[in-house]
Formats: C-alpha cells, sequence, structure tokens
C-alpha cells in the first residue's frame, strides 16, 4: 500500500505547535502576522494561579524582625503580586523525542508529532474543530528575544507543593542580607521559574511557553518568518468555504506547509485510504 508521508519538516525538533479556533487564526493571527499573549490569571489552571508567601513568624514575631524587616517583606510581595498579576502567556505544543529512539524505534509513529494529540485538538483546537499553526521554534525565541519563554516542567501535587512554597517563601534575613532591589531581582528570577510548571497530568502536552510581564493588556509576538505550516481536520463539516479559501491563500502566499487531517473511527493513518492527506 503507497504510503502519504508527512513533510520532514514537522519531524524536526525545531517546529511547535499552537492550537487555536478557525476565527483567531484566519483574522488575527494570520492577518495581522502575530501571536497575542493572554492574561495569566485567566488560565482555568488554579495551580498556575501562583501566590507569594509571607511566614508570619518572619514578619509577626518582634524578636525575629524589625518593623523595617517586615515593611520589607510587603513590598516585595507587592511586587511579586503585581508581577504576577501583569503576566502574560501563550502555549505551544512540542513533538515528543521520547516516542523516537533510533535504537528501538527508527520510524516515527503518529504519537511522535504535536499535531496529532486527540485531547490537544479537544481542549484547545475548539473541539476538533479548529487549525493548528506550526511555528519555527528557533525564529519564534529571535522574535521574542525580550520575553521570558522556557520548557514546562511537569511535577506531582506534593512536589509542586514542596518545591513552590518553598521557593515562594519570602525570606527577611535575605533581604537584610543582600539588599531590598537585589533580593527582588532573586524572588523574580524565582517567579519565572515557579510559572514553567504543571502538573503532571499535562505531561503529553510537551508544553513550551512564552510569557512577558508587562502591565499592558496584552503582549504580542511578531510571527513574520516564523510560520511554517497550517494543519486543519477535513472531514468534519464545520469550516465554511471562505475560511478554507483564506487559509488555503496565505499557506500559498507565505510558501508554507498544509496539510489536511482526516479522521475516522479506526483513528487516523497516513495510507492511501486518504485518512490523512496532504493538500
Amino acid at each position: 500500500m503507497a504510503v502519504t508521508p508527512i513533510p520532514e519538516l514537522f519531524r524536526s525538533e525545531d517546529i511547535v505547535y499552537h492550537y487555536t479556533n478557525v476565527n483567531t487564526a484566519v483574522e488575527y493571527i494570520l492577518a495581522e502576522q502575530r501571536l497575542r499573549l493572554s492574561p495569566r490569571k485567566n488560565s482555568n489552571d488554579p495551580i498556575e494561579n501562583i501566590k507569594p508567601v509571607i511566614p508570619r513568624s518572619e514578619i509577626g514575631d518582634p524578636f525575629r524582625s524589625s518593623v523595617i524587616d517586615a515593611d520589607k517583606a510587603r513590598e516585595i510581595d507587592r511586587r511579586a503580586h503585581e508581577k504576577i498579576a501583569f503576566a502574560k502567556q501563550i502555549c505551544f505544543c512540542k513533538n515528543d523525542e521520547e516516542q523516537v529512539n533510533p535504537n528501538t524505534n527508527p520510524k516515527y509513529p503518529l504519537e511522535y508529532f504535536g499535531f496529532l494529540r486527540p485531547r490537544m485538538w479537544d481542549q484547545y483546537g475548539n473541539k476538533y474543530k479548529g487549525v493548528c499553526l506550526a511555528f519555527s521554534l528557533k525564529a519564534l525565541k529571535k522574535a521574542a528575544a525580550n520575553f521570558h519563554h522556557g520548557e514546562v516542567e511537569y511535577l506531582k501535587y506534593n512536589h509542586l507543593e514542596r518545591v513552590n512554597f518553598n521557593y515562594l517563601e519570602i525570606n527577611v534575613n535575605r533581604i537584610e542580607a543582600v539588599g531590598l532591589q537585589n533580593y527582588w531581582e532573586e524572588y523574580s528570577s524565582i517567579i519565572e521559574k515557579t510559572v514553567l510548571r504543571k502538573h503532571i497530568d499535562y505531561k503529553g502536552e510537551h508544553e513550551y511557553r512564552f510569557l512577558s510581564y508587562t502591565d499592558k493588556k496584552f503582549d504580542y509576538i511578531n510571527i513574520e518568518n516564523c510560520l511554517r505550516g497550517i494543519i486543519m481536520p477535513q472531514n468534519i463539516d464545520y469550516m465554511s468555504e471562505y475560511m478554507r479559501s483564506a487559509l488555503k491563500t496565505y499557506a500559498e502566499k507565505m510558501g508554507i506547509e498544509r496539510i489536511s487531517i482526516y479522521w475516522s473511527h479506526s483513528g487516523i493513518d497516513i495510507s492511501d485510504n486518504r485518512v490523512i492527506k496532504l493538500s
């Protein structure tokens, strides 16, 4: 049986995927050539709403801390809450490198590809009615050079509780030792570690995240020269002819790959029965 190959481009470790709905893709992302970072505080995941911790013993016990110490701790707390409140983020899905081992698995199973994740299509791809955009991670990093970014670390509840509480505990003695501003820079970097953590149940997302801490309502990444492909389900009658035509036009105009996915009760395949086809 003849095989319809998935383009080599999508096998690259450099490729990351962003799921969204069709209207957002056509009318905003592709039309404006930019990605919007949205407020992190609007995330559905309560674990992502991190909070600083000021131990009562540090600011309430006169034998352990002075009024000045308490004021400094509260200032760090104020700055931290402000930074967290301002945080904007956008998330991408990476290919699963664990699925490809040259010694035991020389081929690329479909589970490897970040654009073939059913749960991602369900949760972030508008219930299988959206699109998935493929980007060069290297190009995104260059376009967002001033943004905070990194791979998400997946932890169990007890580990999340332990490291996040310990990391976020404001240390008055340390403030006194290094000074308020130096301590804030240290604490700020701690916040930037915690925002790249999620519960291990999300591990299958293989997420890469970009963050900004601007006080503006939104922030943006210019994606000119970053987009590499457009992927959309094709056997679900939901997309208007206008949207299909627009996606095709953008792909041709930008010279990027376009893949149409055909889902079936038996899953997906890349054989010549056209369950997945290139278009």
